[in-house]
């Protein structure tokens, strides 16, 4: 690794301690002078942005990127552990 990755990626870690540290001391001093409307106003926001994130990223695409096998294959050889060729709801009467 050479020194200028090095020092970005040193740069975006305190970057990001920067932001962790100023967004609790904003925290603490709306708690403090006792600011609930603008720490429940600031709260939403964060949690829409939050959310946001979450619903335009890629996580399907991401999953199956990391875990080529399709899903349903996957649970089943997990399941059945010798039981191959019964369905799941054969078991469950077997059990009764």
């Amino acid at each position: 690794m050479n020194r200028n990755t090095r020092r970005s990626k040193q740069k975006k870690s305190l970057r990001k301690f920067a932001w962790l540290l100023g967004a609790t001391a904003a925290i603490c001093a709306l708690l403090y002078w006792e600011q609930t409307a603008l720490l429940y106003v600031v709260s939403t926001l964060a949690m829409c942005g939050l959310m946001l994130v979450v619903a335009f990223s890629k996580l399907k695409e991401k999953d199956e990127e990391l875990n080529p096998i399709n899903s349903d294959e996957a649970v089943t050889s997990k399941d059945m552990k010798g039981h191959v060729g019964i369905r799941t709801s054969d078991r469950i009467k077997e059990r009764v």
